[in-house]
């Protein structure tokens, strides 16, 4: 008996009740475009890359320079934007003996500052208030800013929401 070629040697049968019809094997296309379809949401909904949001209305977080310690205060460095404009405060997010944080932890600064998030980190976090206080940055991806201004004296605790141990204060003066 001569070998036949492999493709024509397996052949599928309908259960064994029609041996001469052959079935065809279900294809993978339907699946593998669903599991593409879902990947791509997944990174869709995991962040937005690098938007930048801007709110007059309420105050928001921390500061602009790294500062070793959970419970340091820093006095910013404040920077003058255009003539007329609020002065602005930087906040960096980053990573310290790997853990996250918002550096400084604590920042107080004078009504009318606009604060500025800086995501130094290779990791998405958000700026998240305790009390509601402000609305939430929504995801900040690594590089991206988060921007608010503060025009009304209060203590303001905050919080990241994919890294809960992240938390921080902002103090704003009269």
């Amino acid at each position: 008996m001569p070998l036949q070629p492999l493709h024509l040697a397996l052949t599928f049968h309908n259960n064994g009740n029609d041996p001469g019809r052959k079935r065809q094997r279900p294809s993978l296309w339907p699946l593998l475009l669903g599991l593409a379809v879902l990947v791509t949401l997944l990174l869709v909904a995991c962040g937005n890359g690098g938007s930048s949001t801007d709110s007059a209305t309420t105050p928001t977080t921390s500061s602009s320079q790294s500062t070793p310690g959970p419970a340091s205060t820093t006095t910013p460095q404040v920077t003058q934007t255009a003539s007329g404009m609020a002065p602005v405060v930087q906040v960096q997010i980053t990573e310290q003996n790997e853990r996250y944080q918002f550096s400084p932890q604590t920042l107080t600064i004078k009504k009318g500052t606009r604060v500025e998030w800086i995501n130094k980190s290779d990791a998405p976090h958000t700026v998240t208030s305790n009390t509601g206080a402000f609305s939430d940055s929504g995801t900040i991806g690594e590089n991206a800013t988060f921007t608010l201004l503060f025009n009304t004296a209060g203590t303001y605790q905050y919080h990241c929401s994919i890294h809960t141990y992240m938390t921080a204060t902002i103090i704003v003066t009269a």
